[in-house]
């Protein structure tokens, strides 16, 4: 019997929720910001734009990501029972057997695009897709290693931009750095939420070893330290290089760590869904620091003229 239109429409809205489609969008965005935007300086805008490597390789991506969501759903389902019990029941409407096959089937999309680009590139996602399969498989119940692997291979599609290109502005450690804390913070504070079904499962995240209100106060601290190491690091190399350029990435991405801090400090507050609007606020957080890209070089090409 076939399936009904409203069951269809289910189907489809719980499909786009797992392969998450809001961060695959979010990464495709800040592939083409980090080309166009970072590296345009050194390539003309039409070198970037009629560079089908760049477009095959952020095409890879799209598909690399929304399988590697759909991997970890797939291990992470009787989890899910529990900490998000109305998501994996309308799950069962996919089923488990039709998110196997469309994992392969993406990866094997993947693999085909990135298959036309140059080898280095197609190696990259080679070992990207071996990885994502293994943080799902084996890293997930590793406290720290769990939270900054997720928010490493997460980054890693805009690592694969600058292998393409082979540029590198030291400014853009600063971008980076700050990324993967706002990365590495959000990873917890979903850790945090989801704590009951972590436990049950025998999740052993960063959260479960050394308890909520450690964490809480942890990230705060991170997020402060780091702070102040951009600050060190800023003053050292102001001493002995010329900054010319980028200076708005270097301040776009401090202001993007304070912020995040901020949002940290949300955990010790007393608000009935403080994980829920730390969750939102991060994802806000994410789409700025991205546009930080575009801002950069809107600016830059302002003061140029």
């Amino acid at each position: 019997m076939g399936l009904s239109a409203n069951q269809k429409i289910l189907k489809l809205l719980y499909f786009l929720s797992v392969v998450r489609w809001y961060n695959v969008l979010l990464i495709f965005i800040a592939q083409y910001s980090l080309a166009l935007f970072v590296f345009g300086p050194q390539y003309s805008f039409r070198q970037i734009i009629l560079d089908g490597t760049l477009h095959l390789m952020i095409f890879a991506t799209v598909f690399t990501i929304a399988g590697a969501f759909i991997i970890n759903s797939f291990y992470d389902s009787d989890k899910d029972l529990v900490n998000h019990p109305k998501s994996a029941l309308v799950g069962r409407v996919i089923g488990q057997n039709f998110l196997a096959n469309t994992y392969f089937l993406f990866n094997g999309i993947a693999l085909l695009f990135a298959f036309f680009t140059t080898k280095k590139i197609f190696l990259f996602y080679i070992v990207y897709i071996g990885l994502c399969w293994f943080y799902s498989h084996k890293l997930q119940k590793k406290p720290i290693v769990r939270e900054l692997s997720a928010s490493i291979l997460t980054m890693a599609p805009l690592i694969a931009v600058w292998i393409h290109y082979g540029v590198w502005d030291w400014k853009l450690l600063y971008f980076f750095a700050t990324l993967l804390t706002i990365l590495f913070t959000k990873d917890v504070v979903k850790d945090i939420s989801g704590h009951k079904g972590n436990l049950i499962f025998g999740y052993n995240t960063v959260v479960v070893v050394a308890g909520k209100k450690n964490v809480k106060y942890g990230l705060i601290i991170l997020n402060a330290s780091i702070f102040l190491l951009f600050l060190i690091i800023y003053n050292y190399q102001v001493s002995r290089v010329h900054i010319s350029s980028n200076q708005n990435l270097i301040i776009g991405s401090s202001i993007s760590l304070v912020t995040n801090t901020c949002i940290t400090l949300l955990g010790i507050s007393k608000l009935k869904n403080k994980y829920q609007m730390m969750d939102l606020a991060l994802k806000f957080l994410l789409l700025f620091h991205i546009g930080l890209l575009v801002f950069t070089f809107l600016v830059n090409q302002l003061v140029t003229c």
